[in-house]
């Protein structure tokens, strides 16, 4: 099963990262953030509700021993650009992240904490407007 991605250009640009990654961190995130995608996916089609398994899949999808920041960065990236990242997001009581910057644009209002976290991402995978 592949990724459901509704951000291509995005989800792109962390691949990019990835390829490019010289110390593997960028790259292990982004590995982990693909990998709990597709976990939930799974289960999802196999009929669990992702507000009941989100937690624990992205436990199960750890396979490399994911630090926290990691944990919070591949779950910036799901909310940004996967399918069902605003339905993770709220199983995961965080802020929705703004996904498109067109006239389309998703623009919610974010704690100062959660803008925070957002520039940290941002700089980790090369400046995009997340």
């Amino acid at each position: 099963m592949k990724i459901e991605i509704r951000d291509p250009v995005f989800w792109q640009s962390c691949e990019d990262k990835r390829r490019e990654d010289k110390d593997g961190y960028a790259g292990m995130i982004v590995d982990y953030a693909e990998q709990w995608a597709v976990l939930m996916q799974e289960k999802m089609a196999a009929g669990e509700k992702l507000e009941d398994m989100a937690s624990s899949a992205s436990h199960e999808a750890d396979t490399m021993g994911m630090s926290g920041a990691g944990y919070h960065q591949a779950l910036f990236i799901l909310a940004r650009c996967w399918k069902h990242g605003d339905a993770l997001a709220d199983a995961m009581s965080m802020e929705r992240i703004p996904y498109n910057s067109g006239a389309n644009a998703s623009e919610t209002p974010q704690s100062d904490d959660a803008k925070q976290k957002l520039r940290k991402v941002r700089n980790r995978f090369g400046g995009r407007k997340l």
